[in-house]
């Protein structure tokens, strides 16, 4: 989908890491959503990407705490991190959920909200 000249890539993210304490940790998708993801980077200059559970940064990291040091974003060990620091320059955007109220910060020079 596109609006306004961006590709706009809307994915889920079924599974998220909670930490510090994380136990077993699993990719938030599956391999063949990875490559889906990274082929939908490389056909377009201008991405805007939308997903629910927050890339962790320390803003988000702030705002999705728990009790007991839990927190609900997605783990830096993912390989969604390694996808995006790849096409960044091609990412205008990424607008997360979960945060219950407005944030704004960035995530490797990429406006986050």
């Amino acid at each position: 989908m596109s609006w306004n000249g961006h590709k706009l890539i809307w994915f889920t993210i079924p599974v998220a890491s909670f930490g510090p304490n994380e136990g077993g940790y699993h990719n938030s998708l599956s391999d063949d959503r990875y490559a889906w993801l990274v082929k939908e980077l490389q056909s377009t200059r201008k991405a805007i990407l939308l997903f629910h559970v927050p890339l962790r940064t320390a803003v988000t990291f702030e705002h999705t705490e728990w009790a007991g040091g839990s927190n609900l974003t997605i783990n830096t060990r993912d390989r969604l991190y390694e996808i995006i620091d790849k096409h960044r320059a091609h990412v205008i955007a990424i607008f997360n959920g979960h945060i219950h109220k407005l944030i704004q910060t960035k995530y490797q020079s990429i406006p986050l909200y």
